[in-house]
C-alpha cells in the first residue's frame, strides 16, 4: 500500500505522497496550533553547521513548538513521539533495515526567516524523515524543500500537504520560507534515525 505512494525513488531520496492516514495528519498538525503549545523563535543552524564569519550574513531566527525537557533532552509531546514511531517503521521497511529515533525536529517559518544548507548527520548511516504539515499550499507561496545531491545537483519539494520526504541525513539541504504572498507559516515535522548496525 505504501510503495503505490512513492512519487519519487533514488538512491538517496524517497517521496510519498498521502504518507499518513487523513485522522493522523489532522491529529499530528494540531501540534503546531499555537492554542495547544508555544512557538518559539530563536531557531539557528548550529555552530558546527555555520559557515565561515566571513561567508556569514545575518539570518532571521525560525521557529519550532516549545516543549519542556528533562535533562535526557525528551520532550513530554507524546504525539509526536508517535509520528516519529509510525515513520520509523516506513522508513525501516523501505530501507531495509533497523534504525533508532536521534531526533526530532519541528519547524515553524514564515516569510523571510530563511534557513541555511545544513547536513542533519555527517555520517552516511543517518537518514531524516520529512513531513510537511499544512494543510493547504499553493505553489505561488513558494517554501521549497531543497536536497543538493552528491553530484551537485539540486532536488526540490513543494511543501505538499501530507507529503513524506525520506533522505540521507548527510546530504545537504534546507527549508526555504514561505514568500510575500503566503500569509501563513510553514510547518513541518523532521524525525532523525541512525541505522542499527547488525
Amino acid at each position: 500500500m505504501l510503495n503505490e505512494k512513492i512519487v519519487h525513488r533514488e538512491d538517496d531520496i524517497i517521496i510519498w505522497d498521502e504518507i499518513l492516514e487523513p485522522k493522523h495528519f489532522l491529529n499530528y498538525y494540531q501540534e503546531f496550533n499555537d492554542l495547544n503549545n508555544n512557538w518559539r523563535f530563536n531557531k539557528t543552524v548550529s555552530e558546527t553547521q555555520v559557515p565561515d564569519k566571513k561567508e556569514t550574513i545575518e539570518l532571521p531566527w525560525f521557529g519550532n513548538i516549545s516543549k519542556p525537557c528533562n535533562p535526557q533532552g525528551i520532550g513530554d509531546n507524546l504525539n509526536l513521539l508517535d509520528l516519529s514511531s509510525r515513520l520509523k517503521i516506513i522508513a525501516e521497511q523501505t530501507l531495509k533495515t533497523k534504525l533508532h529515533l536521534v531526533r526530532i525536529n519541528t519547524n515553524i517559518q514564515f516569510f523571510g526567516q530563511e534557513t541555511m544548507l545544513h547536513r542533519d548527520a555527517l555520517a552516511d548511516n543517518f537518514w531524516t524523515f520529512l513531513v510537511f504539515f499544512n494543510p493547504h499550499w499553493l505553489a505561488e507561496h513558494g517554501g521549497e524543500f531543497l536536497i543538493i545531491k552528491q553530484n551537485n545537483t539540486t532536488f526540490s519539494s513543494l511543501p505538499i500537504p501530507n507529503r513524506g520526504i525520506l533522505f540521507r541525513s548527510s546530504l545537504l539541504h534546507k527549508g526555504c520560507a514561505p514568500n510575500k504572498f503566503c500569509g501563513t507559516p510553514r510547518f513541518s515535522v523532521a524525525c532523525t534515525y541512525g541505522e542499527i548496525s547488525k
